[in-house]
């Protein structure tokens, strides 16, 4: 095998051996009106839905069906006190969300850094800010069309709780269509493919003396 051949075996090896896992909650995975509580399949990603803005009491998540939209409370949206939490499992960040019939200030905290939103081209965006581990979303109506945005950086969130609240004066809704999330590569992970390539690298350079 060649010098380059190699280090692309021994690479594509160390990226095989790190944990890659991607999945996303809808409304067709949330059962209606039934808990406060949703736990997601692969055990990753808990929501808890509350009925006000102290994350005190807690009521049941509510959902329109598939391929719809989901949120707290009666209306099937997160509005008004409203709010959610978001326990991702160690190691498993947030990649994206979702919303359609969407006017509100959404605050996200608990990132442990800024999580990259990335607002791409989604009309009706007023604004968007990080400071101390808070993401807000300052978006304005957009009726029945959907906007999708992403997090470069999932390792914000990794392991985190995060709490979502809506700037409650101005009568909020926020419709969820869909969370993403993912695992994080470990630290330990990128040291060994670095220390990988580094190998590979010495290996090449010594087989051309």
């Amino acid at each position: 095998m060649k010098p380059t051949q190699t280090v692309i075996a021994i690479l594509a090896g160390i990226a095989l051996s790190l944990p890659t896992h991607a999945a996303t909650v809808t409304a067709g995975d949330i059962p209606n009106n039934i808990s406060p509580n949703f736990t997601t399949g692969d055990g990753l990603l808990t929501l808890t839905g509350y009925s006000d803005s102290a994350f005190a009491l807690p009521s049941n998540l509510t959902s329109s069906g598939p391929g719809t939209w989901f949120g707290v409370g009666g209306n099937t949206a997160l509005d008004n006190t409203e709010t959610m939490k978001l326990q991702l499992a160690p190691g498993v960040g947030l990649t994206g969300i979702g919303d359609i019939w969407t006017r509100a200030v959404i605050t996200i905290s608990g990132f442990t850094s800024d999580p990259g939103l990335n607002i791409g081209a989604n009309p009706g965006v007023l604004g968007s800010s990080y400071a101390a581990g808070v993401q807000t979303l300052n978006l304005d109506w957009n009726g029945g069309g959907n906007r999708d945005f992403t997090f470069a950086n999932p390792s914000a969130s990794a392991g985190q709780v995060l709490s979502v609240s809506l700037d409650f004066a101005t009568a909020p809704q926020w419709a969820v269509t869909h969370l993403d999330y993912s695992v994080v590569p470990e630290p330990s992970g990128l040291a060994l493919l670095f220390l990988g390539a580094g190998f590979a690298w010495s290996r090449v350079r010594s087989s051309r003396r």
